[in-house]
């Protein structure tokens, strides 16, 4: 069968020619997906290069902008990655609009940037007939095969937990696995799982180690960690009643979730709207010339990559400028992790009508975002990673717990499994601790409880540890005579403590699926806004919270942005002015008090209406909004 031939260089020369062949090709393979593998010639710049057709269709997507800009395409301009996912596609976008910035005006740019928005939109849109021709699904027989064959597959499959490790030791045991999943995979083109790892989209990380490794651990219903691991996985079924029984709790925990917090979620992210809605930036104006700044404390590599683009002036130790010389915050500024920058912030800029000039925004990314309402997409950036973990909470209910640190003597003298200490077998050791008190009883637990231990062995002098945690008692080892003796310390020994008996329990803090919803509520919403009184610290205070909830991806200039209409003059309530040389004394609003104190139509828009209508200051609002429209 003679190859078919498609001539690039006169294909892009004619849009309506290249959009036919586009067309035709895109029908071929739909009649017949298998055609896709079919290799045909392509001419380019006086050479030929033998692609398949799928290849090739995927090649008259992405050289659009070549045709309607009438760009010189080179062989380097095709996409070559063996891989097509988010990352690459990004990638690959980024390098065509750098390699071409020079030499287009505005507005060429601007044309390349909005069909690169339409290619991807109709590629998602094609995705859809194509996998309905392709019919992607799992094989279970691929399993069965590969628990046969591979050695590694069987380890994926029935994982071996050590006993004695802390619920975040499983924790890391269970993300490894979920690695190990991908990376087998990955390699294994053969497997219906294949196309899902490859592109990186359609498959959950935790869901799939869940179901073909293992389930792991389960929080209670007030949040606490299970001290069981599941170690049975959906791929082979639960075994016992106890690992029914806890999956049940799980849902029955999700339901709860969903219940109470999916609407916590989606009115903070109405409120957020409406006070954001009139503030965005304005790539017009390049610079406010504020003489402010936000002192930004670069502690970590996740804080530098949240101000990535971003312009700063270096600082003293007395947060002074050490010069007017600004800088851009580049990925390679290692240097700057530890330090602290004045960074030119949408929370200083005094731009005209309290929009952010592009200087404050970020030069680079107010280009970007241009045109758009980047109030908002602050507001949905944040809010919708948050709404999407409380409504995932039904599909998995997972743990987070921090890690504890023993003294180096515990190992010594006992052993650690998850929520239990137990004294280290082979080893006589005696230990003695403070007698309880009836107020060191904790009802919710019925237990005692003590904090500090005195530790004795036979290859150790005494030696006095303190617990990191609260420990509670094991009831059973505290008999009648210990408990009401007149001795101040309780002591207890290996030889007699029975095998099996745990000696102290702890808790574990569980930073589950609410607690990033909650946190940054407590600090936006609450008026004491988590005892934080300084706008310096409110936003560096927002941009930890968001890496302590795995959330350092969303870029701190949305959170700068939202922080900004919160910061408000203590006596007129309307956003602090940064154009002054000396500021007015300020306060952080809650944010629904900003919205209140927003322009009529917004605040009209909002809630509270018999408050607003009776208090004189609403009669007096004068300010604009995008909302006035809608009261016409």
């Amino acid at each position: 069968m003679e190859e078919e031939i498609f001539d690039f260089d006169t294909i892009i020369k004619d849009y309506d020619k290249y959009n036919v062949i586009k067309k035709n090709l895109k029908n071929k393979l739909l009649e017949n997906y298998a055609c896709r593998h079919n290799l045909a010639t392509v001419k380019l710049n006086n050479e030929e290069l033998h692609r398949e057709w799928g290849r090739i269709y995927l090649d008259l997507y992405l050289i659009e902008p070549f045709v309607v800009e009438h760009l010189v395409l080179t062989k380097k301009d095709l996409f070559n990655k063996d891989v097509l996912d988010q990352q690459s596609l990004e990638n690959y976008f980024n390098r065509i609009l750098n390699s071409h910035k020079e030499g287009l005006n505005n507005t060429n740019y601007d044309s390349i940037r909005r069909i690169i928005y339409n290619i991807e939109n109709e590629m998602a849109d094609n995705s859809g007939e194509f996998n309905l021709r392709y019919g992607p699904s799992i094989s279970f027989n691929d399993f069965v095969r590969l628990s046969v064959e591979s050695e590694e597959a069987r380890d994926i499959f029935y994982p071996k937990l050590e006993y004695g490790m802390q619920f975040n030791e499983i924790e890391d045991k269970f993300a490894l696995a979920g690695n190990n999943i991908f990376d087998f995979f990955g390699k294994h083109e053969e497997t219906d799982l294949y196309p899902f790892i490859a592109s990186g989209t359609g498959i959950n990380k935790k869901q799939l180690t869940q179901c073909i490794s293992f389930i792991g651990l389960k929080p209670e219903i007030d949040g606490k960690v299970i001290p069981y691991v599941n170690n049975d996985n959906y791929l082979i079924g639960l075994h016992s009643l106890d690992t029914y029984y806890i999956s049940c709790k799980g849902c029955r925990k999700a339901l709860i979730t969903n219940r109470k917090y999916t609407s916590k979620s989606g009115y903070l992210t109405r409120k957020l709207s409406l006070a954001m809605i009139d503030h965005y930036h304005d790539n017009d104006n390049k610079d406010c010339g504020t003489s402010h700044y936000l002192i930004y404390n670069v502690q970590c590599k996740e804080k530098l990559h949240q101000i990535i683009g971003r312009c700063y002036y270096d600082i003293d130790d007395n947060n002074e400028k050490i010069s007017d010389e600004l800088k851009t915050v580049t990925a390679k500024d290692k240097f700057l992790i530890g330090r602290k920058i004045g960074l030119r912030s949408p929370v200083t800029c005094c731009g005209e009508d309290g929009h952010v000039c592009a200087t404050c925004y970020g030069p680079e990314l107010s280009e970007i975002n241009k045109n758009t309402n980047t109030g908002l997409v602050g507001v949905f950036t944040l809010t919708k990673d948050l709404t999407q973990r409380l409504l995932s909470a039904k599909h998995l209910l997972s743990t987070n717990t921090n890690k504890i640190n023993w003294p180096e003597e515990f190992s010594d003298i006992f052993i650690l499994n998850m929520n239990a200490i137990y004294f280290n077998a082979g080893i006589d050791s005696t230990i003695s601790f403070a007698k309880p008190s009836l107020e060191d009883y904790d009802e919710d637990e019925e237990m005692f409880y003590t904090n500090t231990i005195f530790v004795a062995n036979g290859r150790r002098k005494q030696t006095t540890c303190k617990s990191p945690v609260k420990l509670f008692i094991n009831p059973k080892l505290l008999t009648n005579e210990q408990m009401s003796n007149n001795d101040d310390t309780i002591s207890l020994s290996s030889i007699k403590v029975g095998e099996g008996d745990f000696l102290f329990k702890f808790e574990t803090k569980n930073n589950e699926l609410t607690k990033s919803l909650q946190q940054i509520l407590d600090l936006i919403e609450s008026s004491e806004h988590l005892g934080i009184t300084d706008y310096n610290e409110f936003v560096n205070k927002f941009d930890d919270l968001l890496i302590e909830n795995n959330m350092s991806y969303i870029n701190s200039i949305h959170i700068e942005m939202i922080a900004s209409v919160l910061i408000r003059d203590a006596k007129s309530n309307k956003r602090l002015n940064f154009g002054a040389k000396e500021l007015n004394e300020y306060k952080i609003s809650r944010v629904s008090k900003a919205v209140i104190n927003s322009p009529l139509s917004v605040s009209l828009s909002f809630e509270r209406l018999n408050d607003q209508l009776t208090n004189l200051d609403t009669y007096e609002k004068d300010g604009k909004s995008l909302m006035d429209y809608l009261f016409r």
